[in-house]
This record gives structure tokens, C-alpha cells and sequence, in this order.
């Protein structure tokens, strides 16, 4: 790529920072707007991005990259795995229907509105300990004994894992998301890379004997992908992919 490429003020920190200024001047000057260089294209508007989504046949969601500039000296499209080859998965998050109804239609079985409202009393146990644990003359704060632990914990429980793996799974989504934020370093991603494999390890294995018995994590999210993909609705990239794997 050119070093004469212009750098779009979308990479700009104090933009990034807050972007509204930036993103409202889109809206009204360049809904579609090309991100110069990468080939990429980002719409701004709400009429176009719904017309978008409505037409998956055309607009497809089905990528393996992201747009990143770290130290780069120009910003480019890069997969989220290290030596991952630049294709779609065809996953959950990234798939196109029928795909995407198909690998849905699993999860949902567990994210219904009866298994969710069957779970909400230990929801509301956990939250309830934690408050209960509040002495009355401390100050409690919200995000480190809350907010930030006990979803994960509750997603745990979902998948069918045990809680004390609730910190190592919040460890693995939060480097995901920061992986794909299109700022990190290559240090960082180095770091990801070695860490991945360590965060999932317990996940896989237990993926892995789900695999062997699906009845062992039986009402489980992994139990549910295990039985999908011996019936033949799901494969294993797939069960993975739903996992956020």
C-alpha cells in the first residue's frame, strides 16, 4: 500500500475517542464512504445500513478480516488469527442464511425465553450474595464486584462450565474484542496468540467430551452444539464459532 494514502480520520485517537462529530459529517456528506486504501467501505446511515441487512444475497456477512492499522503506516484488512488464511468461517457471528438461521436455531434452543426465566432465580442469587456480602458502612463498588464478574459467571453457566472458570473465559472475550478493535499492537497480538490457546484449554475439553457424550453437559450450550453436530445440524468449526472460539 502507498505511503502517500491519505489516513482517514477514522483512525484518528481523538476521533476514536469521540466519533459522533465525524460520523454525523458521514451521515450528511458520505453515507457510503470509502475508507481510503483498504478497499473498504463504511455506511453511515440508518435507511442504508437497514437496506444493507435486508439483502445479505448482495451484502454478504460472511468475512474472515478486519479493518486494522496498530503500528501499521496505513490501514489494511487483517484476519483475526495469526496465519489464519483470509476467508469467511461461515460461523455464527460472520454467517449468511441459510447459515446463519441454521447454527441460530442451536443457540436459541438454550437462549429461549423458558430456559432464561428457568435460570433468572440463580441470576438473581448471584447478585443478591454479592449485595448481601456489602458491609453497610463500605462503599460497594459496582463494576469490579458486579458488573464485570457475575455476567461471565452466568455465561459459564450457560455454556456448562463451572464458575471458577467465569475470569479465564471474561480474560479470553475481552482480548477478542480488543484483537478486532484495529489498534493493537503487534506485541499484543503476539501475547494473544500465546494466551488463546491456555484461555480456551478448559472450554475445548470440555467440548471434547461433550463430543464422546453429549449427555455429559446435558442442557448445556456445549452439550446442545455437542448433540448438533452428532446429528449432523452443526460441525465442530461451527460449535467452536458459536463458543466465540
Amino acid at each position: 500500500m502507498s505511503s502517500s494514502v491519505k489516513l482517514d480520520p477514522l483512525f484518528d485517537l481523538d476521533v476514536v475517542q469521540d466519533p459522533y462529530d465525524y460520523y454525523r459529517q458521514l451521515r450528511e456528506t458520505d453515507p457510503v464512504h470509502e475508507v481510503p486504501g483498504t478497499g473498504t467501505y463504511l455506511v453511515t446511515r440508518a435507511d442504508l445500513i437497514y437496506d444493507i441487512v435486508a439483502r445479505p444475497e448482495i451484502f454478504s456477512s460472511d468475512t474472515g478480516v478486519f479493518l486494522h492499522k496498530g503500528e501499521w503506516a496505513q490501514p489494511g484488512l487483517r484476519a483475526p488469527v495469526s496465519g489464519e488464511v483470509p476467508q469467511g468461517r461461515g460461523v455464527l457471528a460472520t454467517a449468511d442464511p441459510p447459515d446463519h438461521g441454521r447454527q441460530r436455531k442451536i443457540v436459541s434452543r438454550k437462549l429461549s425465553t423458558s430456559n432464561m426465566l428457568a435460570m433468572e432465580p440463580e441470576f438473581r442469587e448471584l447478585v443478591e450474595a454479592e449485595l448481601a456480602a456489602a458491609q453497610p458502612d463500605e462503599a460497594f463498588e459496582w463494576m469490579s464486584r458486579v458488573a464485570e464478574p457475575l455476567p461471565m459467571v452466568m455465561v459459564a453457566r450457560i455454556l456448562g462450565l463451572p464458575d471458577n472458570l467465569a475470569p479465564v473465559l471474561k480474560e479470553a472475550g475481552y482480548n477478542s474484542v480488543e484483537r478486532i478493535s484495529g489498534f493493537v499492537s503487534e506485541a499484543r497480538i503476539r501475547q494473544f496468540d500465546r494466551e488463546m490457546p491456555l484461555n480456551m484449554a478448559d472450554l475445548v475439553a470440555a467440548y471434547g467430551r461433550a463430543r464422546q457424550d453429549p449427555s455429559a453437559y446435558a442442557g448445556s450450550m456445549i452439550g446442545m452444539a455437542a448433540q448438533a453436530v452428532a446429528d449432523g445440524a452443526l460441525d465442530d468449526e461451527e460449535a467452536f464459532g458459536i463458543f466465540g472460539i
